[in-house]
């Protein structure tokens, strides 16, 4: 059911096509959430926000940081636009 739910929300939901924006928070865009960025590569999803904690020339964040634009990259109709920020300046918890 969330997946689905996610679908929807990829896609555009109930607003206007290509006129919506996602956060993540934590999310480390690895192999094994292939099934949830294949949804925004493909998905009609305007801005994309992504968390980046710590260095931003860690190893890992600069993996996070290619496998971004490379979604960016495979998108042909929906232009995606990307923008990476510092996962403690958010205080989700506060």
């Amino acid at each position: 059911y969330a997946y689905n739910s996610f679908k929807g929300v990829a896609n555009g939901g109930r607003v206007r096509l290509g006129n919506t924006c996602m956060f993540t928070y934590g999310f480390s865009f690895s192999d094994n959430d292939k099934h949830i960025f294949n949804q925004i590569t493909t998905g009609r999803i305007k801005h994309l926000f992504v968390s980046i904690y710590g260095d931003s020339n860690s190893e890992e964040n600069q993996q996070i940081m290619k496998t971004v634009l490379g979604m960016k990259e495979l998108r042909d109709t929906y232009n995606l636009e990307v923008t990476f920020y510092s996962a403690e300046s958010a205080e989700v918890w506060e």
